[in-house]
């Protein structure tokens, strides 16, 4: 076994093959990888595309098959100059088991880590122009953000918005607000997508929460609370009358337009968070992810 694996791994066209090869097969063999192997590990960027998009139909509870990745790719030009059906039949025809799914996995991850690495520095002029470009979007548009609405007009004209690649803390005292003001950062990125007509794959743009001391019951109860202005302990005791009982049901159908999605595992460990992070990413198009510890 791990003399073959050695064989193919300088060869990760091949390996990359044998992994859509043995998904197409049996979709399950999808869910032994797809926590760490990425469209952008593979070398041949259609290979990318085909992993990507067996992905995007197997979310959908549809079986990802040669026919099903066929009406999903075959305006592709690409796709057609390799083949087309035929290059998609051939990887089916390997014989490959499940268990080996992971290890090829692996071996198409680390090759495809490798070549980030390789990648090494980028030359000042070519971050200069990416950097002229933001620039010019933003004097074109100055009287809007580009990035993630925070809801909060002050915030936004100092950070112009959430940004992909963006990192922000909100660290200060227990009890102070710290929850509450995420939470409501949140509700205003939900909001701010619905707004949105360019969606990707016509999906709106997902929230995500990861709450490690609050139950996701209490995150809902605090936004219900908040979307109604009705005070969360009443909702708690149900001390609230029939005029609230009208409003509440007047939120929760605004709210359930909202693509947001609430993880309140316990001490969950960082590499749990990034693993379930790129499958909410992959399965409902996450755009911004909140996480509250």
């Amino acid at each position: 076994m791990e003399k073959d694996l050695a064989k193919i791994a300088p060869n990760n066209i091949q390996a990359e093959q044998m992994i859509l090869g043995a998904i197409l097969i049996n979709n399950r063999a999808l869910y032994n990888i797809n926590e760490f192997l990425l469209p952008e590990h593979f070398y041949e960027p259609l290979h990318g595309k085909i992993y990507k998009s067996i992905n995007l139909i197997i979310s959908k509870g549809i079986s990802a098959t040669v026919i099903s990745l066929k009406n999903m790719l075959g305006n592709e030009l690409a796709f057609e100059e390799i083949g087309g059906v035929d290059y998609l039949a051939k990887p089916t025809t390997l014989a490959l088991s499940i268990v080996n799914v992971n290890e090829y996995g692996k071996i198409v991850y680390d090759l495809g880590a490798r070549g980030t690495l390789s990648k090494g520095f980028t030359k000042l002029q070519t971050s200069i122009e990416e950097s002229w470009t933001s620039i010019s979007s933003a004097i074109k548009n100055k009287n809007s953000i580009n990035g993630i609405s925070s809801g909060l007009l002050d915030l936004d004209s100092k950070l112009g918005g959430f940004k992909n690649s963006d990192l922000i803390i909100l660290a200060g005292r227990p009890s102070i607000g710290k929850t509450a003001l995420g939470v409501n950062l949140a509700i205003n990125a939900c909001k701010y997508f619905l707004t949105k007509k360019n969606t990707k794959d016509n999906v709106v743009p997902s929230v995500g929460f990861f709450s490690l001391e609050m139950s996701s019951q209490q995150i809902s109860t605090r936004i219900l609370s908040i979307e109604s202005e009705i005070n969360s302990s009443a909702l708690f005791n149900g001390k609230i009358d029939e005029q609230d009982v009208d409003k509440l049901k007047t939120v929760q159908d605004e709210i359930q337009k909202w693509n947001f999605f609430i993880d309140d595992a316990p001490a969950i460990s960082i590499s749990a968070i990034r693993s379930r992070a790129r499958r909410l990413k992959r399965t409902h198009n996450l755009a911004i992810l909140f996480v509250d510890y």
